[in-house]
């Protein structure tokens, strides 16, 4: 039996393999976060963040990939497109540690920084080569 596969429907099947989505708590927010493609050492890589309630406007938002004390990282300050919502191009250190995650930390309006980290999306194998 032959089967015949959609050129379209291997596109998006393929990037549903590569997506990461995940809800953390830090500090007085929920955060929606997306990381819809695998990390590339050395390149920059997309997250979308939504903070919930997006009414509690924080002071600041950074990310960075790395690990927890962001040695060797590159920190970058999110600037909202939207009441809550963030969409951000975090760099990508090289060489990219294997417990690299992307971390999130929010200071809130009294000053309070709360952090989480987020594991990155594994690629399929054979894939982002």
């Amino acid at each position: 039996m032959t089967h015949l596969f959609h050129p379209v429907l291997l596109v998006l099947a393929s990037a549903a393999l590569f997506s990461a989505e995940t809800t953390v708590d830090i500090g007085t927010w929920k955060v929606a976060v997306t990381i819809p493609k695998p990390a590339q050492a050395g390149k920059a890589l997309d997250v979308d963040l939504v903070l919930t309630p997006a009414a509690q406007v924080p002071k600041a938002v950074r990310l960075w990939v790395g690990t927890a004390n962001a040695r060797g990282s590159v920190k970058v300050k999110a600037e909202p497109e939207a009441a809550g919502a963030y969409c951000v191009g975090v760099e990508v250190p090289d060489p990219m540690l294997a417990e690299a995650q992307v971390w999130i930390a929010i200071e809130a309006a009294d000053g309070t920084i709360s952090k989480a980290g987020v594991g990155l999306p594994a690629a399929a194998a054979g894939f982002g080569k």
